[in-house]
């Protein structure tokens, strides 16, 4: 089964309030809300769920490459400017004015970059806790659990370590 390209809020739409049970009443009630979907449509929930959760972590992985590189960047770009020369007026040459704007934009792209990591470790962790409760609530247990790691094996990507 191949990962979905389009872009969706998995948060979002599989979310269901009902996961959130603070009393027993309700969490039996969705118990059996749950044990009446067929076994195809829990399946392809826990599939978009799982596709979703490993499009975030690449995403997530990605931005925090791009996050490393861009700061080794800017802590080059400071060593450079600590080690220019001075002009006889007590000012910067052009190239060390070009430096500091460039480290200035580079500092705000780090910034909006560390809030778009933010966001996305939120909903890693969204998906996660959701991914968990679902799993919960369903006494479904894989018999032949190969093809499942074989899926997983075969999607290339860097993953933190989950509990599962």
């Amino acid at each position: 089964m191949a990962v979905s390209t389009e872009l969706r809020d998995p948060v979002k739409e599989c979310y269901d309030p009902q996961c959130n049970c603070p009393n027993k009443k309700e969490l039996v009630l969705h118990n059996q809300h749950v044990s009446r979907l067929p076994r195809i449509e829990l399946e392809n929930r826990f599939l978009h769920v799982y596709e979703d959760n490993i499009r975030l972590k690449t995403d997530c992985n990605h931005l925090r490459d791009q996050l490393k590189r861009l700061s080794t960047r800017v802590f080059r770009l400071i060593e450079s400017r600590k080690s220019l020369p001075l002009n006889g007026a007590g000012g910067f040459e052009r190239q060390a004015l070009n430096a500091e704007m460039l480290l200035s934009e580079q500092a705000q792209h780090i910034a909006t970059l560390e809030a778009e990591n933010e966001i996305w470790r939120a909903k890693v962790d969204a998906m996660r806790q959701q991914f968990l409760s679902c799993r919960s609530f369903t006494n479904y247990k894989p018999k032949n659990s190969k093809k499942c790691n074989r899926y997983a094996l075969s999607q290339k990507y860097y993953c933190f370590s989950f509990p599962f």
